[in-house]
């Protein structure tokens, strides 16, 4: 009976031993008040300081801000018992006006595992400036926006967008219209063709859908020519996505109908430089004649006609899809665009999805009378042109194929050499992207589009709001026409079902 209570008492107190050997994290304080600071005064900072309060090394494994305008830093090295470490956090207050309240998730190796601080203030908003109402600069003149967005046109009908201008310079500056070449289906009309210094105008822009006579999102780019001395010609596109009109179909009582085999195919592991093709089958299950307005591909993909245009009831055909994996690697999500004359389902996206895989360079083993040092040719680029389109003989379709990836081709003799693998962005300037943003439990869906693209990150250009004014993003408030930097593998060429 000794024996069982000596026994129990060891486990016991072995248990409590083990469960009181750790690390504590115990913090001065848990929130901070800034106050009033200026929007123009540079960042705000403030430390947090802690002490191991346990018996084991204390480690932070991670401080998580909740968004991207407050940026942390902490301790990385282990803290001892009675030791002190700090998180740092620092808030950002440019174009960020108004009140803020946010939070830092620090994570740790000790008890407790997780905790928040918190950080709130208000920033008063600075004076604004003409760089902050023309944000887009080209010589003396700037832009509020150089990107002419017409959003939804009806294909029978046409649609109006501006752009102001505005003369930072010291002299005049004069708008030559009559010698910029605009895209044929477009026009534009300006206020005054002469800017004195500090002087603004508007240009106003029309699109004439029946002229362009494409369906679809469309881009043209096009240089404003100007007396600048310092750069005459500014660099300005276009954007328009081309929707049928079905107000025609209002009293009739039969319609077609367009149905996919699949929406999707998942090509798998495929290796790099390799060519791999899907066919897609396209039938009428209406009433009425289906007509296949436009196929388009994405980068890195082509798409064949169909083998009929205009399809009967009941009646199908195929469109055979290849896609190049090229230098690409890692996941890759390719679309497949179809726009039809079915009402209720008009513009449908099929999905391509593929893994790629670097293969190992293969030495070359033929006989060598003498051993010769490695040689490596110099690799051939073979780049095809932006945008090549194809007429079809039929009218009402036009099949694109945008570029495709880069193929690099490496001759290599006596020894292997690595490929190198490179990140692709899934993305071209101009092309319209979607992201669902979550304010306050509520989701909007932003629409916008792509203007520049650095890496792993695109400068976008917010078209709209779902209808609102504004919104918040990331602690800052984002309206139509706002431009963002972010990281290209948050938005969507997918508009997201609800």
């Amino acid at each position: 009976m000794k024996i069982k209570f000596l026994s129990l008492f060891v486990a016991v107190s072995l248990s409590a031993s083990a469960l009181w050997a750790q690390a504590k994290i115990e913090f001065e304080k848990t929130s901070h008040q800034f106050g009033t600071i200026k929007e123009d005064g540079g960042s705000a900072e403030v430390e947090f300081k802690f002490k191991n309060t346990g018996n084991q090394p204390l480690k932070l494994t991670n401080v998580q801000a909740s968004c991207g305008c407050t940026t942390p830093s902490w301790t990385k090295d282990d803290i001892m018992p009675n030791q002190t470490g700090f998180v740092r956090a620092a808030y950002d207050p440019l174009n960020r006006p108004g009140k803020f309240d946010k939070t830092i998730t620090v994570y740790t190796n000790g008890e407790p595992n997780t905790l928040s601080l918190q950080i709130a203030g208000e920033v008063t908003a600075r004076q604004k400036s003409y760089v902050d109402f023309y944000p887009i600069e080209s010589g003396n003149l700037r832009f509020d926006n150089t990107h002419v967005g017409f959003a939804d046109v009806n294909h029978d009908g046409s649609d109006t967008s501006s752009v102001v201008v505005y003369n930072q310079g010291t002299k005049p500056v004069n708008l030559l219209l009559q010698n910029t070449t605009l895209p044929a289906h477009v026009t534009v009309q300006a206020a005054k063709t002469t800017l004195q210094p500090k002087e603004a105008t508007r240009l106003m822009f029309k699109f004439d859908a029946i002229k362009k006579a494409d369906w679809g999102y469309v881009f043209d780019n096009f240089s404003l020519v100007t007396d600048d001395d310092k750069e005459p010609n500014k660099a300005l596109y276009l954007s328009a996505d081309i929707k049928e009109n079905f107000a025609y179909r209002k009293n009739r009582s039969t319609s077609p109908k367009v149905v996919f085999d699949r929406k999707g195919h998942n090509f798998g592991n495929v290796a790099q430089n390799t060519v791999n093709t899907t066919t897609f089958t396209i039938r009428n299950e209406g009433t009425e004649d289906l007509i296949l307005r436009k196929v388009k591909a994405t980068c890195g993909c082509t798409a064949t006609n169909p083998q009929k245009e205009v399809l009967k009831p009941n009646e199908s055909t195929t469109v055979d899809v290849t896609y190049s994996s090229g230098q690409q690697s890692g996941k890759q999500n390719k679309y497949v665009t179809v726009i039809t004359n079915d009402p209720k389902e008009s513009v449908v996206q099929l999905s391509l999805d593929a893994d790629v895989s670097a293969q190992a360079p293969q030495p070359d083993n033929s006989p060598q009378i003498t051993p010769q040092p490695p040689v490596i040719e110099t690799p051939s680029v073979d780049l095809t042109s932006n945008s090549l389109m194809k007429a079809t003989p039929n009218a009402n379709i036009q099949v694109i194929s945008e570029t495709p990836a880069v193929t690099t081709t490496v001759t290599q003799k006596t020894v292997p050499v690595p490929a190198v693998e490179t990140t692709v962005p899934k993305y071209q300037i101009g092309d319209k992207v979607y992201f669902a943003n979550s304010v306050k439990g509520k989701k909007i869906l932003i629409t916008a589009f792509v203007e520049e693209l650095n890496g792993e990150k695109i400068k976008i250009r917010i078209a709209d709001l779902e209808g609102k004014k504004n919104t918040d993003w990331d602690g800052i408030k984002i309206a139509p026409n706002s431009i963002i930097w972010d990281n290209f593998a948050r938005w969507s060429l997918t508009k997201p079902q609800r």
